[in-house]
């Protein structure tokens, strides 16, 4: 985990998330359960502005894409 901060003393924390499904709204809802809503997530609680910018989406986002494709041999993984 890193805390980062702005100008203004908000705090944020980098989460790594691993969800089986690929589903985003399991990482979104249980952030919110803990008590931290994504920056920009107002259907989970999130603030609507990080640093007096207004942010229009909720800033969840991938690194890497992983799966198992079917059509190659021994369903070997792709990333990206």
């Amino acid at each position: 985990e890193t805390v980062l901060s702005n100008a203004s003393g908000q705090a944020a924390i980098l989460v790594r998330a691993k969800p089986v499904t690929g589903r985003t709204h399991q990482v979104r809802l249980h952030c919110a359960h803990a008590g931290l809503p994504l920056i920009g997530d107002v259907r989970y609680g999130g603030p609507m502005h990080w640093d007096g910018v207004p942010v229009r989406a909720h800033l969840l986002h991938a690194d890497r894409l992983q799966f198992q494709h079917p059509m190659l041999p021994d369903n070997n993984t792709v990333s990206f």
